[in-house]
């Protein structure tokens, strides 16, 4: 696979807590990448990003300057061909150094100020084998012709944690953890707090796969 690696100037550590991780093609991922670079801090995470061969030096260079301004370890792969999204997705797996991945769409952005603290505080505190983040209307605009599209997404989509793990796998994840090495949980054993579905440690079977 042919690629150009382009990194930020902090160290990556071994002993990472947290990998963020988004494939993206073609659309811009600076909303989502200042929002995350805001939320950062000193926490002990590292980002990557793929670029799934755009093939566009601007959007390349955008992305590159918002590397730049993390405040922890970021780096931006760009691959020279398309591999599709399976492909781009296995390459940040193989790319990530943390035993959680937190694999994030780069054309949404997170509602609240304490995203990836809820994130870090659900491994911290419940280990989860898989976990995943629902679909918000919040920073659609009020505008007349989004109107059905709202009323769609606030029917569906957008339901809460408990409905969304009724639904399986028919549910809209906009944000998915994994903790690597393990196999999935079966749709009976997740449970919900807050905004977030969870399969608490432990409680594994083979039902989405690794």
């Amino acid at each position: 696979m042919s690629e150009t690696l382009y990194s930020n100037t902090i160290a990556r550590r071994d002993d990472v807590r947290l990998s963020i991780v988004t494939p993206f093609h073609k659309n811009d991922p600076s909303m989502l990448l200042e929002i995350l670079a805001k939320q950062s801090g000193n926490e002990n995470i590292e980002v990557i990003i793929v670029d799934d061969g755009s093939s566009l030096a601007d959007l390349t260079k955008i992305v590159a300057n918002q590397v730049d301004r993390f405040p922890v370890p970021a780096c931006l792969i760009t691959l020279h061909k398309n591999v599709g999204r399976s492909g781009a997705r296995n390459r940040l797996i193989k790319e990530a150094k943390a035993p959680y991945l937190l694999f994030l769409d780069s054309d949404m952005a997170p509602d609240s100020d304490h995203f990836l603290h809820d994130w870090l505080h659900l491994i911290d505190h419940t280990m989860p084998t898989i976990a995943y983040g629902g679909f918000t209307t919040k920073q659609v605009p009020q505008a007349p012709e989004l109107a059905l599209a709202r009323a769609l997404a606030e029917g569906s989509d957008c339901q809460n944690a408990r409905e969304r793990t009724a639904r399986g796998g028919l549910a809209v994840a906009t944000s998915n953890l994994f903790r690597l090495g393990l196999g999935g949980c079966g749709l009976g054993l997740a449970r919900c707090k807050s905004g977030l579905c969870y399969c608490p440690r432990g409680d594994t079977r083979d039902t989405y796969g690794a």
